[in-house]
């Protein structure tokens, strides 16, 4: 991982140089303690390289073209080298000892910006043009590599994370009021807006070019380009098990033992199980490891959901005796309201689900325990090789096969996996076309209300609009199984930064093998019918990956939760509650943007339920947790720059 910043001035500033150091300096956590800076003018970039892979022993960033035209510095790591150093024509002994940066610098030379488009992996560049006297700012199509911008008249600067951009001081200390506002709302959304003004994000899959103090935005990967294949179901399953055991062997690529999460649903089981069988070939270990409840923990139960993994997932190491299986109980007493690593500061925005944290924290303190920097995740699995395929029956029907459709419906009530009810949602959606659907939907579909959104100030609803725009991002990822999609895989932006702080905090690298674009270009090329079979849903999983498995994960109904003990340990600390209270009331930013009322009342009104149901569930889990990390954040701007600013 690399720490990049760097400016540029079409005004001939003198101060390109001394911005970059500070901004290096502000960036300081993510790197590894050796900042380099190249000057040209008013042109400068950045980095401070922590070596996380083994031909990071050659990486001599910032790096320049033999020609002199292009600049680079890059946060990179490059899943699809074979392919481009078989491209360029350079052989495995002069392979071995390029970094992916100078593998990256070959590949421009030789394609010019078209280089990116063939890049698979995870990277967010900044490229500097002499010629043309442009600045490019790249990320990779998931945006799991995060990159930040400030524009002023002339003049743009560039960092790895916020913190850098902050030790600017012209760069304001201040949040940014709709993307704070909209983000107490339970949905994620892809925008360039962060949680500071003036601060903005590169999109993924973007290139952002300044040139004359003017940007323009380029989209280069086009998922919804991507041509449904003619195939058969064999083949496609084999389409997408060769281009996932590729991705598997290429994010494993580092040294020492792996961790791979490993719970009881299909995604990151696959991924475990994929990297224990290449792993077998090698001196190197694969430890799977499983968060579940606290000893003792006597759950809810349920028909729908899993509260324990554990017994579902030890079935898989059962397969693999060579792993280690290690399941985590984080202790009763570890509170969602715990502080731990990594904190606002470094992440530059309120942290994620702080109730999942707390079993997250366990496998990254473990993970740093052992010495182990690379860890496996199961990202997006449930929008690519698990995708349930429900919506094969309307891409059937609008294809003329309404028999088929039929069907499939049918199948799906007989196998339990639709209701009677759903199935005529299912089918009315399949046979009426697109614009006629959206007007049933938007006269039937009952409009979330202000107890929605229990977290955000009145005010501010209303000042952002946010009942209609949630409305709208509603319809977005309910569209079409693409549209739905595209629109999962625009959120995923959001883990690029909270990978970043892992990594700073834990010396942890997390990795999506599911992520990878070829494994997503694959499953989207896919007929939609080749998901379901027979009412049989996940059926590409089964068909490519079923041997590999034990049988009982297709059998399983029932969902995995999450921290799924949350409830017991945060009616466990109710003096912790009661002392984020009063920190909220002495908070002005938080009184702004936050209902504190309605959290007071929360807390006032403490449920006695022994099992949290869904109104417990929502007020408590979603609204009050969530205004905990959102005050904890602005309490941050509050008191001013961090101190490593």
């Amino acid at each position: 991982m690399s720490a990049i910043a760097g400016s540029c001035c079409s005004d001939g500033s003198p101060s390109a140089l001394s911005h970059c150091k500070s901004m290096l300096r502000g960036l300081k956590p993510f790197g590894g303690g050796r900042p380099e800076c190249w000057v040209s003018g008013s042109v400068a970039l950045g980095r401070d390289l922590r070596r996380l892979l083994p031909e990071d022993a050659f990486d001599q960033q910032p790096a320049s073209s033999r020609n002199g035209r292009y600049t680079l510095v890059a946060d990179i790591r490059l899943d699809n080298r074979p392919e481009l150093t078989d491209a360029l024509g350079i052989g495995a002994g002069q392979a071995a000892r390029l970094s992916d940066s100078a593998l990256l610098l070959q590949a421009i030379e030789r394609w010019d910006l078209g280089a990116v488009d063939r890049l698979t992996g995870v990277f967010a560049i900044a490229l500097w043009d002499a010629h043309l006297r442009r600045m490019h700012l790249v990320r990779d199509p998931l945006g799991m590599r995060p990159l930040y911008f400030h524009q002023s008249e002339g003049c743009v600067a560039f960092a790895s994370m916020p913190c850098g951009l902050h030790a600017l001081p012209e760069i304001p200390y201040a949040v940014d009021e709709e993307r704070v506002s909209e983000t107490l709302i339970p949905m994620s959304i892809a925008t360039e807006r962060t949680f500071f003004r003036d601060i903005r994000s590169v999109l993924p899959g973007h290139v952002f070019t300044f040139a004359a103090g003017a940007l323009t935005r380029v989209r280069y990967w086009r998922p919804e380009e991507i041509a449904t294949r003619r195939q058969t179901r064999e083949q496609s399953a084999e389409s997408v098990r060769e281009a996932f055991d590729r991705a598997v062997a290429a994010q494993l690529r580092g040294e020492g033992e792996v961790m791979s999460q490993l719970s009881g649903g299909m995604d990151s089981t696959l991924v475990t199980a994929t990297a224990a069988r290449i792993l077998r070939a090698s001196n190197r270990r694969l430890i799977g490891v499983t968060a579940a409840p606290y000893p003792g923990f006597a759950g809810e139960e349920r028909r729908d959901r899993m509260e324990d993994e554990s017994g579902l997932a030890s079935q898989t190491a059962a397969f693999y005796p060579e792993m280690e299986h290690l399941v985590i109980r984080p202790p009763m007493h570890v509170s969602p309201l715990a502080e731990s690593m990594p904190g606002e500061a470094l992440l530059g925005r309120p942290r994620a689900s702080p109730c999942n944290q707390t079993w997250l924290t366990a496998i990254n303190q473990e993970a740093q325990r052992r010495g182990i920097a690379i860890l496996l995740d199961g990202v997006p699995g449930n929008m690519t090789v698990s995708h349930p395929g429900l919506d094969a029956p309307m891409d059937l029907a609008r294809r003329g096969h309404l028999l088929r459709a039929g069907q499939e419906v049918l199948a799906l009530v007989r196998q339990h996996r639709l209701r009677p009810r759903g199935a005529v949602g299912l089918a009315a959606r399949a046979l009426l076309p697109p614009g006629a659907w959206r007007w049933v939907e938007a006269h039937t579909r009952r409009a979330p209300d202000y107890d929605c959104f229990g977290a955000v100030h009145p005010d501010r609803m209303r000042e952002w609009e946010l009942l209609l725009r949630t409305e709208a991002l509603g319809r977005s990822i309910q569209a079409d199984g693409l549209g739905r999609k595209i629109a999962v895989f625009e959120m995923t932006a959001e883990a690029g930064p909270l990978r970043k702080g892992n990594l700073a905090a834990w010396d942890v690298d997390e990795r999506s093998p599911l992520g990878d674009r070829r494994v997503i270009e694959a499953c989207l090329s896919i007929p939609a019918e080749h998901y379901l079979e027979n009412g049989q849903t996940c059926a590409l999983h089964r068909r490519a990956f079923g041997e590999r498995l034990p049988s009982d994960l297709y059998r399983v109904r029932a969902r995995g939760l999450q921290a799924a003990d949350w409830w017991d340990r945060l009616d466990a600390d109710r003096t912790g509650v009661a002392n984020e209270l009063d920190a909220m009331r002495r908070s002005p930013l938080t009184q702004h943007f936050i209902d504190v009322p309605r959290i007071a009342k929360y807390v006032g009104e403490w449920p006695t339920d022994r099992h949290p149901g869904a109104r417990t569930t929502a007020n408590y889990r979603m609204h009050l947790l969530r205004a905990v990390a959102m005050s904890r954040f602005l309490r941050m701007v509050e008191a001013g720059r961090p101190s490593f600013v």
